[in-house]
C-alpha cells in the first residue's frame, strides 16, 4: 500500500546540508506516470532543466511530453507566485 496523493504536482526546493538553497528545484508528478524533473538555477537568473527520473513504465511518448510541458508551466506559475510574495 502506498500513499494516495490528492495533489497532482509538488514543487520542492533543494537544500544543502546547512538548509541553504542548493540552486535546484524539483517538480514531482505524483500520479501515473510518476516522475521527478530537476530544475537548476542559471547564473543569468533563469532556469534550465536537469535530470529526470520516471518511476512508472510509460511507453507513450506523447503523454510524457505533454506532462513535461505541463511541469514547466507549473514551475513557471510557482516562480511567479514566489516573486509576487516577495
Amino acid at each position: 500500500m502506498g500513499l494516495s496523493f490528492i495533489d497532482k504536482w509538488l514543487v520542492a526546493e533543494g537544500c544543502d546540508d546547512e538548509g541553504t538553497n542548493s540552486g535546484r528545484w524539483y517538480i514531482i508528478h505524483t500520479q501515473y506516470p510518476r516522475f521527478v524533473i530537476e530544475i537548476c538555477d542559471r547564473d543569468d537568473g533563469g532556469y534550465e532543466s536537469g535530470e529526470s527520473e520516471v518511476f512508472d513504465d510509460c511507453l507513450d511518448a506523447a503523454i510524457f511530453t505533454r506532462l513535461s510541458r505541463e511541469a514547466g508551466e507549473i514551475f513557471a506559475s510557482y516562480d511567479r507566485d514566489l516573486l509576487e510574495e516577495s
